[in-house]
């Protein structure tokens, strides 16, 4: 059984859905993730987001006699570095595909 992707293209049985828009060759989320301009931008909004927000919420143990989470303090560095990669990623991969129509 064959299903139509968002742009209407008809994928395969084995197919992954995105993966029949993307040229052959093109790179692919992860290529895209650890490019260096990528990795950068990334890197800046994680060092300003997750300090601010390191501060807000573990600012009583950082000021404070409380202890603070190394486990919470790791997330609320990771998620921004996350969140800024993917929409950057997704951001990059978009660019691609109308190029190919």
């Amino acid at each position: 059984m064959t299903l139509p992707d968002e742009s209407g293209s008809v994928l395969g049985p084995n197919a992954v859905a995105g993966e029949a828009s993307r040229p052959k060759g093109s790179p692919g989320f992860l290529d895209h993730a650890r490019s260096p301009a990528v990795v950068r931008t990334a890197v800046r909004v994680v060092l300003v987001v997750g300090t601010i927000l390191t501060l807000i919420n573990q600012g009583d143990a950082l000021f404070g006699p409380g202890r603070v989470s190394l486990f919470k303090a790791a997330l609320t560095y990771a998620i921004p570095y996350l969140v800024s990669t993917h929409g950057a990623v997704t951001a990059r991969m978009r660019l691609i595909v109308p190029l190919q129509i």
